[in-house]
Order: structure tokens, then C-alpha cells, then sequence
């Protein structure tokens, strides 16, 4: 499993046209801290029981491997109102306003409210008949241009390490 996850990153979080030398460390540093993270996500209170520097980490972690593997629609569908309100709010505790923005920006330019949100699950039987519902895809070619200016993985690896409590320590 963590070979065809790490064969995924590769293909979707570096930029495609080029893999450079350092990319499979930089997935394998990656995949450590996604999986460093849900691992601590499983108590009864999940996943509000993680430690205060962990849980907007948690949160931006999803949303990026939501968006890598579907898009916003998917995160939407998948984690729904459990994470959407918090995501944003995340993002800027991990140090990405930017992209923060572009998800607010995004609610409220197509007028998606948490209930609407709250209600896809119900609506659309699969994730699949939600992506006609909204322009998700100028979303996801933005997140995807913002996240690789940004170096958002490298980033995310960086507020890692300077909070050990997220490896568990």
C-alpha cells in the first residue's frame, strides 16, 4: 500500500513534467507525516482529540489528498461538513493564507453554504454526480497552481518539524 500511495504522490505532487533528484525523499518525509497524523486521528473523539499544532495539520493534510486524488467535489462529498468549516482556519494556522482565501473565496462566489455542503452525501448518491455542481475544477487547476508556488509540501514538512508532538512526541 504505501508504494502505490507513494507512486501516486509522485505522479501528482511534483510538478509532472520533471522529477528531480531529492522528490522520492521528499514523498517518503510526506507520506511519514500524513500517515504520523491519522495514525494519532483514532481516539473516540476524532478527530478533535489530537494535540493543538496537530489538528489544523490534520485538516490541511485531508484536503490535500482529497484534492490529489479528486478534487474539491471528492472532499466535499467525503469529509463534508466534518472538516469543510475548519479547513480554512487550518490553513492559515499552517502558515497558507493563500490558499485559504482561494477556499473561501470559492464558497462564497458560488454561494456554497455548510448546510448545502452537509447536504451532498444526501443529494448525490456518489461523488461523482457532484462535480456538474459547481465549477470545482477552476478550484482544483488553482489549488494545484498555488500549491506548487508555494511549495506546500515542503512547508507543511517545515511546520511539522517545528512541532514534534505531530510525529507523536
Amino acid at each position: 500500500m504505501r508504494k502505490l500511495l507513494a507512486a501516486i504522490l509522485a505522479l501528482i505532487m511534483l510538478c509532472p513534467a520533471a522529477v528531480h533528484a531529492g522528490d522520492d525523499e521528499l514523498i517518503d518525509r510526506y507520506f511519514e507525516l500524513y500517515s504520523a497524523v491519522i495514525s494519532q486521528a483514532t481516539g473516540p473523539e476524532y478527530p478533535y482529540d489530537l494535540p493543538e499544532n496537530v489538528l489544523p495539520l490534520f485538516h490541511v493534510l485531508i484536503l490535500d489528498m482529497e484534492i490529489l486524488n479528486g478534487g474539491i467535489a471528492q472532499y466535499f462529498w467525503n469529509e463534508g461538513i466534518d472538516q469543510a468549516p475548519f479547513v480554512a482556519d487550518a490553513l492559515r494556522m499552517t502558515g497558507f493564507p493563500d490558499v485559504a482565501a482561494l477556499y473561501e473565496g470559492f464558497l462564497t462566489g458560488h454561494g456554497i453554504t455548510y448546510d448545502e455542503i452537509a447536504g451532498y452525501r444526501t443529494e448525490f448518491p456518489n461523488s461523482t454526480g457532484l462535480y456538474h455542481k459547481h465549477d470545482f475544477d477552476a478550484f482544483d487547476d488553482a489549488y494545484m497552481r498555488i500549491r506548487s508556488e508555494t511549495h506546500l509540501v515542503r512547508r507543511l514538512l517545515d511546520y511539522a518539524a517545528g512541532h514534534p508532538e505531530v510525529y507523536g512526541e
